[in-house]
Parts: C-alpha cells; structure tokens; sequence
C-alpha cells in the first residue's frame, strides 16, 4: 500500500506538473476513507470510529528511511516501506507486535502452506517454471 501511495501521488505530480497536486493527507484519505467508500464500506470501516471495524497499523518511525517526520502523512506517503510496519491489529486483535507475529510459529505456518501447496496444482505449476 506505501508503494501504491507513492506512486499515485509522484505520477500526479508528474502529469500535471504541479507538486503542489493531491497533497500527501489526501493520497493517505484515498488509501482509507476514500477506499472504503469505493468499496460500499464507507459506513464499516476506513475510519476509526466507535461502531466501526478497525485494522491498524502502526509505524515505526526510528529507521532512517523516517526520520525527521515534521509531516506524518507526507512520511507515510514517500518514506514508508513495509519493513516500517511496527505492529498489525485486524478487528481488535493484535496479529503482530513489535515486527513479530503475535500468535502462531511462522516455520510451522511455512511448512503448512508448503505442504497444502504441494496437494495442489501450484506444484504443477512451479514444476513447469522450473522452480524445485
């Protein structure tokens, strides 16, 4: 999604010629509010509100790749990177905290994708790209 933002708001900037075009606090409301709008969910999520449905994100903003932040949308928009991702919370539940998974062994959650992978045509295909 940070890559997608960066790219809606360089390509603007670029074909109108304008840097001043969908400033950064209106690339992060198209990615949320906007988005969820566009979806019909307007009234269930894309917003923190009482009564709606939350996931969260919070970045870190210790990397150098963040620093210094004097606008937190603009450094959501052209700084984030997914590795900034500090913690995930998916309707109330944390999934990750502090950049680790918050429940589960991601080797055991690996291994399992691999073998269901492997009862599927997925490894008909890997085959025919060479992948082994």
């Amino acid at each position: 999604m940070f890559t997608q933002m960066k790219f809606c708001a360089n390509f603007h900037k670029n074909e109108t010629r304008d840097r001043s075009a969908f400033p950064a606090q209106e690339i992060v409301a198209m990615a949320t509010t906007e988005g969820a709008k566009a979806l019909g969910l307007g009234s269930v999520t894309g917003s923190l509100e009482p009564g709606k449905e939350a996931d969260i994100i919070l970045v870190e903003t210790d990397s150098p790749n963040m620093f210094p932040v004097y606008d937190p949308y603009a450094a959501l928009v052209y700084s984030a990177q997914s590795f900034n991702v500090r913690d995930v919370y998916v309707g109330g539940t944390c999934l990750v905290r502090d950049k680790k998974m918050a429940h589960g062994d991601f080797r055991q959650i690996r291994e399992a994708l691999d073998e269901k992978m492997e009862r599927t045509d997925f490894r008909k295909m890997n085959n025919m790209l060479g992948f082994h």
